[in-house]
């Protein structure tokens, strides 16, 4: 309040009304100053005053602002990326700037995208929810417009270097001398934790990617199966789950049965997991046809016999909580995807031809599951 005040006072003594466009104005001639710079106190208090200013000055007067205004965060924040307070209250004014990009020209937006998108990896809790908070409200105002396959680009490139970075931490690991070992397990452990941060960001931004971005950014997702990272095998199953769930997500009834199908792939060669990564690809397996079934049925049923497969095997698992994923996924799925009809139309392909269809040999397996014990529950 103090900062807000001692801003209208300057205001007023110029004359003019204390409107948003005059704060924002004023705020940034003072944030020019070294005097103010310097001190992480007020410019956090100064950023929080201009946040407020920015949503509401016309979109005209901000987009003829833009690009010095996010010049001087940019400088704001290299100034003070060791103040966590100060960069999430600075970080709180760059969407309201991206947002006033020309969506038509945005090829220096895109720039100034990964400026904000940089903090999604933060150390810090609060930093890092208000840089997803701000990258999610800039993605939903460039939807429908070609400015958000540039933005999708930013986040793929993101993605690819740190999503790859605990693979190749591990590889350096196991090269290391042993004295050098304690610096490169230190090493993995930051780049699991970053890779971590990301995945949390994922699961609200990703459904809200061009198509053709998901589909790149989900083949880094399936190699991090492969690590036999616990934490990273949950937190990416919960981030497929999500985008497969989300109604905001642009996927195209292809691009589902291609991406279930790279799913089955990664899980039919990695066999050995924990049986919490089981249940939750059971779960991520359950989404996935739903989805794929409301949007082209007869291609889900075309793919469906692999999952079925599949989770018939995890029956037969020795933990409880794995077979009973399994059976809550088997009965989604079926009671979903397999109506009365086509289960007639199995049987008679079947007779026809004398060799079992995918989807009679799927219904086959009943008579392995009948043998485990959770097959009545179906």
């Amino acid at each position: 309040m103090a900062v807000l005040g001692a801003v209208t006072d300057a205001i007023g003594e110029r004359g003019l009304a204390p409107s948003p466009t005059a704060v924002f104005a004023a705020i940034l001639a003072s944030l020019e100053k070294e005097e103010t710079l310097s001190s992480p106190e007020v410019v956090a208090a100064m950023c929080t005053v201009l946040s407020a200013a920015l949503v509401r000055m016309p979109s005209s007067v901000l987009r003829s602002k833009q690009q010095p205004a996010v010049a001087l965060m940019r400088r704001v924040l290299q100034r003070h990326e060791d103040k966590p307070a100060t960069v999430k209250t600075s970080i709180g004014c760059l969407p309201p700037l991206l947002k006033a990009a020309d969506k038509d020209d945005w090829g220096e937006g895109s720039r100034d995208f990964s400026l904000l998108l940089n903090f999604v990896v933060h150390p810090t809790p609060k930093v890092r929810k208000k840089a997803v908070a701000g990258v999610m409200d800039v993605l939903a105002a460039l939807g429908g417009h070609t400015a958000l396959q540039l933005a999708s680009n930013e986040v793929e490139a993101v993605c690819g270097t740190v999503l790859s970075q605990p693979k190749c931490a591990a590889k350096a690991a196991a090269e290391a001398a042993k004295k050098d070992r304690a610096a490169a397990e230190e090493k993995i452990k930051q780049a699991v934790v970053a890779a971590l941060h990301l995945l949390n960001c994922l699961k609200e931004v990703l459904p809200l990617l061009t198509g053709v971005t998901v589909e790149k950014i989900c083949g880094l997702l399936f190699n991090l199966y492969p690590l036999q990272q616990q934490l990273l095998s949950l937190t990416t199953s919960d981030v497929l789950r999500s985008l497969l769930d989300s109604p905001q997500s642009q996927l195209s009834p292809g691009l589902v049965a291609q991406l279930l199908k790279a799913l089955g792939d990664s899980v039919a060669v990695h066999e050995r997991r924990s049986h919490e990564v089981c249940v939750a690809l059971a779960g991520v397996i359950q989404t996935g046809y739903q989805r794929l079934h409301q949007l082209d049925a007869p291609t889900c049923l075309q793919q469906l016999p692999g999952a079925v497969h599949y989770l018939v095997q995890l029956l037969g698992a020795e933990h409880d909580g794995v077979r009973y994923a399994s059976v809550r996924s088997l009965v989604a799925l079926l009671s979903t995807c397999l109506t009365d009809d086509i289960v007639r139309a199995a049987i008679v392909s079947s007779s026809s031809t004398g060799a079992p269809s995918p989807m009679s040999s799927a219904l086959s397996s009943k008579s392995w599951a009948m043998k485990v014990q959770h097959w009545q529950e179906i």
